[in-house]
């Protein structure tokens, strides 16, 4: 599960600078640097320039592009992560801190598709690698098993495919038009995974055991944690979205 969460997490950010820069026509905005590749919304191959607009977006995805709000990403670290947690009362939680997640930059589009009269962009990616390490801060049970401890851990996943669908609309803000997406869709699948963990019990054959039946029982795991996987990542997509969005106004970057 955290797998998961944490891919799909790496693949929000990505897809955020492809969003954020699909927007563009002849005038370039001020906020987007000089040598980045931009698409008119009237190209009749516009899909395929998004595809070169992502090319010409990798080489600066271990930077960043602060002018359009997006951090650096590969690494991309993340200071917390919120598998599950418990409300009022409840003690329940698994939480990661200050994760590492590297190979972002390797991705690959498997395709881009835009209709931005009606402002809806769906996407796919894949990633082939993705490596993580960080601490974790759970208390729960895995197959009836009390489980609560923190520490570090570490892991990988490999053939991970994402796809999104965003949708927006047109708002106005002190007389200037911006676009608001009031909706994102997002679908994690991966192939395979590991995860190691330490320090979740005192005695090392214990910990080695319990790290055995993590894996063992991880596609299980995996079938059960995508629905929420999904719907969090959605809302985590929506949110990074908007605040490029929000830095781009329409009139801008089509004037």
């Amino acid at each position: 599960m955290c797998t998961q969460y944490f891919s799909s997490r790496s693949f929000i950010l990505l897809f955020c600078v492809i969003l954020g820069l699909s927007l563009a026509q002849c005038k370039r905005s001020s906020k987007i640097p000089d040598d980045i590749h931009l698409c008119k919304k009237d190209d009749p191959e516009l899909n395929k320039c998004l595809e070169e607009l992502f090319e010409s977006v990798r080489p600066k995805l271990s930077q960043g592009i602060p002018e359009i709000g997006l951090p650096p990403m590969d690494p991309l670290i993340l200071k917390e992560v919120v598998i599950f947690r418990g409300g009022t009362g409840q003690n329940m939680r698994a939480v990661g801190h200050d994760i590492k997640i590297t190979g972002i930059s390797n991705l690959k589009i498997n395709y881009i598709k835009a209709d931005v009269e009606n402002l809806e962009i769906s996407v796919g990616v894949h990633f082939p690698y993705l490596r993580y390490e960080g601490q974790y801060d759970v208390n729960a049970r895995f197959v009836n098993i009390p489980v609560k401890g923190k520490g570090p851990m570490r892991g990988n996943a490999t053939e991970v495919d994402a796809q999104a669908i965003l949708k927006g609309k047109f708002v106005e803000v002190n007389g200037e038009k911006f676009v608001e997406f009031t909706s994102a869709t997002v679908d994690v699948d991966v192939k395979d995974y590991s995860v190691r963990v330490e320090k979740l019990f005192p005695d090392k054959q214990l910990n080695d055991a319990i790290n055995v039946l993590i894996n063992d029982r991880k596609m299980q795991s995996m079938a059960t944690a995508k629905p929420i996987v999904n719907k969090v990542a959605g809302s985590m997509m929506l949110e990074m979205v908007n605040r490029i969005a929000k830095n781009l106004s329409f009139d801008e970057v089509f004037a």
